[in-house]
């Protein structure tokens, strides 16, 4: 029995040393094999373009929902642009009709004239009570109208739009 025992250890040993030896000689192997592959790929010709890989699909902005607006609402007049066009940051997109925001100017406008003739007529004989109370009134009506110019001027329109307003021309609204 103890001939079987000392045959049974160094078997044992063999065949641990045959599985050290396997595992050592194929570690050995993919460590050369990996040193030739990175060798071969830095020694290729390298090109000057890279490599183009073509698929079907769809190039997507990083979100879907890209917002834009206006300060203003209104009706569109003018759309610009089409859908997938490329744009600039400050483009002009649309116009906004803005007849309704030249009115409300225009009325205010009218306003004052009125107030100031009103004024002008309780200047030339009225009592002090009279004329303090035409100065309110016409102080009142040059605030609207400074409030209607500053929404149309200084709420969504360009400052080429303010020019062109000034000179009476069609102005352009910004979206």
């Amino acid at each position: 029995m103890s001939g079987q025992g000392l045959s049974a250890n160094v078997w044992k040993r063999g065949i641990g040393l045959g599985i050290g030896l396997s595992v050592f000689l194929l570690t050995a192997s993919l460590v050369v094999a990996s040193h030739r592959s990175h060798e071969a790929a830095a020694s290729a010709p390298k090109s000057a373009r890279p490599e183009l890989i073509a698929g079907p699909g769809q190039v997507e902005p990083v979100s879907e929902d890209i917002k834009i607006g206006s300060e203003l609402s209104g009706r569109l007049k003018v759309v610009d642009v089409e859908e997938g066009d490329a744009i600039q940051r400050g483009q002009v997109l649309a116009e906004l009709e803005n007849g309704d925001y030249r009115a409300e100017v225009e009325s205010a406008r009218a306003n004052v004239v009125a107030k100031e003739a009103t004024l002008r007529k309780v200047i030339n004989g009225a009592r002090r009570q009279e004329r303090d109370e035409a100065w309110s009134s016409v102080n009142e009506a040059k605030a609207v109208m400074e409030n209607s110019q500053s929404e149309l001027h200084g709420r969504g329109f360009t400052r080429r739009a303010r020019t062109l307003w000034a000179r009476g021309r069609r102005g352009q609204g910004q979206v």
